[in-house]
């Protein structure tokens, strides 16, 4: 008796938890994904900090990331156990430096820096778009959507992005963890703390 009432239990729970996640998160309007692309378009200035967890056939690496975007500028900081060291990574009016014994040194493109400090680089020309649930609008791509409308999987540029988690921040849905892959290079960035710009 008791373990047919255990089960009726663990059944209405299964039931309760798989319609909170079909469900739109509260306090976010309902839209479209023409809607939710727009919206997130207009998000011109953000920053967040996480974590990147990347993989390639000779090399894991993890640090923490924290991202700030103003219109088409960036800045990224890496630091952590990665090369046991800190990395800045900034693109003003198209021009991209490193940050290195404390003076900006200009280099060739943001993914040069990166594959120069690591051995490995991220379309660091997508990401502005890939890290708010968005295909770049430069190229061509494959997608599929997720059940309130939000992008689920992006194929771009040769890469292919998952998104396994979403979360409300203000009137936004945006994401919390993204996997990604191309080739042999695998790896996940976790989107916490994120911080709007009107």
């Amino acid at each position: 008796m008791q373990l047919a009432t255990l089960f009726l239990r663990l059944s209405a729970l299964a039931i309760v938890l798989s319609a909170c996640v079909s469900q739109p998160q509260q306090g976010i309007p309902e839209m479209d994904w023409q809607q939710r692309q727009q919206l997130l378009t207009k998000l011109a200035d953000w920053s967040f900090s996480g974590k990147v967890l990347v993989k390639t056939a000779d090399s894991a690496d993890s640090a923490r990331l924290h991202w700030q975007q103003q219109a088409n500028d960036l800045e990224l900081r890496l630091s952590g156990p990665v090369g046991l060291k800190e990395v800045s990574v900034r693109r003003r009016d198209g021009q991209v430096s490193v940050l290195r014994d404390g003076k900006w040194q200009t280099m060739g493109t943001t993914d040069d820096a990166l594959r120069r400090e690591f051995g490995w680089s991220l379309p660091l020309a997508y990401l502005p778009w890939w890290l708010k649930g968005l295909p770049s609008p430069a190229i061509t791509s494959r997608q599929t959507r997720g059940n309130n409308g939000e992008l689920g999987q992006l194929q771009q540029a040769g890469w292919t992005l998952d998104y396994l988690e979403y979360q409300a921040v203000e009137q936004h849905w945006l994401p919390a963890r993204i996997d990604f892959s191309r080739g042999e290079v695998k790896g996940k960035i976790l989107l916490k703390h994120w911080t709007l710009t009107p």
